[in-house]
């Protein structure tokens, strides 16, 4: 098949790394196999090509670049019967995750370099003209309005480093503005709260709204605000400059930085504050809807920490970025149990963990990085033995039940695993972690 995984020694021991190609090789098989009989689902489409496309350079069979131009087909045929959703532009939906799946096709094969510059091209005005309403209209706020997920920051955040960004800085400064306006602060009730605020009505799911029946701040990595201060970070580091901009990332930076607790010798942020809280500096009654906080992608404190130590480094504050990688190691080398996980998948499982702990450890050598990278796969094989799984074909229709995909899908964990092995991996950049 053409998968020549090397030995990373400077990360994985003998069995997790023989478990770990062994699943690769399975998960790949699998695809191909889904490929060759026409049966790969469609819903998948942009994180197959995301994933394929990372580990190109890997692969010796040609059948790889093939599935991945037909995947690319299969979006430019999506995008002329559907067309472009104004509404639906993030980097976790249809154009932003288009527009870098391409691009990352077309990074590693030289190929469709008009229609990535298009899609790009497309995402850029779509995004501004989408930042722009929102800006002059100042309607309530939603997560999906500015996350990096779907909203603004995330686009923003893909958008600074391709040509079309570089060379449209209007458009990206459009976005800005919109992301400083949500840092300032307005009346909610007779209460001053950051304009984040996300009303009661439009939270995601019915237990936010009974808990908070007033709305909240989010302050996770996937929906909150810490997506919008690592995208201004970055802008304010490439040289863009608006109104406001280096005032509303303080203001940001200082409200994570008052709100971290340490709890068991490693540091914890509130998923959520409530207006009045806010207002008052008061903590948290309810800081997650579970009962304790995940080291997951997904509203963990291992997200946080580097998406804090990121945005530092973008802001050239040695000290703080320092201080949140101090952090973010002792998240990563704290002992299993304090991960508070249960599964593989890269939201809001061992995949997380593996995944930073690599992109962290690209920084620099960390020796303490080693054991808990061996730990979260060995943590991996060992869910999938207690479930009697005997391949990876197993695992991928019956533990995740056919889903390849990269974030809640077996697709997540082969991402993470290959992030481990071969280094030059990509796809961190849309989970803002890289």
């Amino acid at each position: 098949m053409g998968i020549h995984l090397k030995y990373n020694k400077s990360y994985l021991n003998r069995e997790a790394y023989t478990w770990a190609a062994d699943y690769l090789e399975g998960y790949f098989e699998y695809i191909l196999h889904l490929y060759k009989n026409k049966e790969l689902p469609p819903e998948s489409h942009l994180d197959l090509l995301i994933i394929i496309s990372d580990i190109l350079p890997q692969f010796s069979a040609s059948i790889w670049e093939e599935m991945g131009y037909y995947l690319c087909k299969e979006i430019k045929k999506q995008i002329e019967i559907e067309g472009i959703n104004p509404y639906k532009l993030g980097m976790f939906s249809s154009l932003g995750r288009q527009a870098f799946a391409v691009n990352l096709y077309n990074k590693h094969t030289g190929h469709l370099n008009t229609f990535s510059r298009t899609l790009n091209d497309l995402l850029l005005k779509a995004a501004a003209a989408r930042a722009a309403d929102l800006l002059n209209s100042k309607s309530e706020t939603y997560a999906s309005h500015y996350d990096c997920i779907a909203g603004i920051s995330g686009i923003l955040n893909y958008l600074l480093d391709t040509e079309k960004g570089k060379d449209n800085e209007q458009h990206l400064k459009v976005m800005l503005d919109y992301l400083v306006y949500l840092s300032d602060s307005s009346l909610h009730e007779g209460v001053g709260v950051l304009n984040f605020h996300i009303p009661e009505a439009n939270l995601f799911t019915d237990l936010e709204k009974k808990i908070f029946p007033n709305g909240h701040l989010n302050l996770g990595l996937s929906h909150g605000m810490l997506g919008p201060l690592i995208a201004m970070s970055k802008a304010r580091k490439l040289g863009l400059s608006v109104e406001g901009l280096e005032g509303a990332t303080e203001t940001i930076n200082l409200l994570y930085d008052q709100y971290r607790e340490r709890k068991d010798g490693i540091s914890i942020w509130p998923c959520y504050l409530s207006p009045n809280e806010y207002a008052n500096g008061l903590m948290p009654e309810h800081s997650s809807l579970l009962k304790i906080q995940r080291s997951g992608w997904c509203y963990g404190n291992i997200s946080i920490a580097r998406g804090l130590q990121i945005a530092s480094m973008y802001s050239g504050d040695k000290e703080r970025e320092g201080k949140y990688l101090d952090f973010l190691l002792d998240i990563i080398d704290a002992p299993i149990e304090a991960y508070n996980l249960d599964n593989p998948g890269l939201c809001h499982g061992f995949a997380s963990v593996m995944t930073i702990g690599a992109y962290t450890s690209d920084m620099g050598k960390m020796p303490n990085l080693i054991s808990p990278m061996n730990r979260c796969v060995l943590a991996c094989k060992e869910i999938f033995a207690d479930g009697s799984f005997a391949s990876s074909a197993e695992i991928i229709e019956q533990y995740f039940e056919k889903d390849v995909s990269l974030l809640q899908g077996a697709g997540g964990l082969a991402a993470g695993l290959l992030k481990i092995m071969h280094r030059d991996m990509e796809f961190g950049k849309i989970l803002m972690i890289n």
